[in-house]
């Protein structure tokens, strides 16, 4: 039976995140950037205990899937990845081997869906973009599976839309 309250569910994501995101880190180090997290966004949250977090760790840990295998083009058939997404798929590949990053499955189907909606910025290119976007969806994505719950990407929709739109505001004719 559980000694506390039950945690709340944005912050078992939040851990979930954590626990894929940074393999490395121990429950320990997880509940303590938890705490900080919990201080600067929601102070009137109840702090889940060590073992609360080490469960969550642990199931969020535990969920393995193919789609966060490294992609290959071979991965594209087997996946119904869209040929036309290929060659920025090469692109991104080559930019993570090269920077010492991941590029999975996951992230690669996310990348092939967005690559009409993502262009370049000022700072980063239209590659660079599309993969920062990639990455994130395929985070909430794996998140989501490893909840048990459904993907919902709104939050990341309207920041994808509202910052297209802010680059490029409707023509008043």
């Amino acid at each position: 039976m559980p000694r506390g309250p039950k945690m709340p569910d944005d912050v078992r994501g939040w851990i979930t995140r954590q626990a894929q995101e940074n393999p490395k880190w121990g429950t320990k180090k997880i509940r303590a950037e938890m705490v900080d997290w919990l201080e600067k966004r929601h102070p009137n949250y109840p702090v889940s205990g060590l073992d609360a977090v080490r469960k969550a760790v642990s199931t969020a840990r535990g969920v393995k899937s193919s789609l966060d295998d490294p992609w290959s083009l071979g991965a594209c058939e087997e996946h119904t990845i869209l040929h036309d997404a290929t060659a920025d798929l090469l692109a991104i590949w080559k930019r993570s081997i090269i920077g010492g990053a991941k590029f999975t499955i996951r992230q690669a189907i996310w990348a092939a869906r967005l690559k009409h909606a993502v262009p370049g910025t000022p700072t980063r290119s239209r590659l660079e973009e599309l993969r920062h976007w990639a990455v994130a969806y395929a985070a909430d994505a794996r998140v989501a599976e490893a909840l048990g719950e459904t993907l919902d990407t709104s939050f990341l929709d309207s920041n994808l839309a509202f910052r297209l739109l802010e680059r490029f505001p409707p023509r008043m004719s």
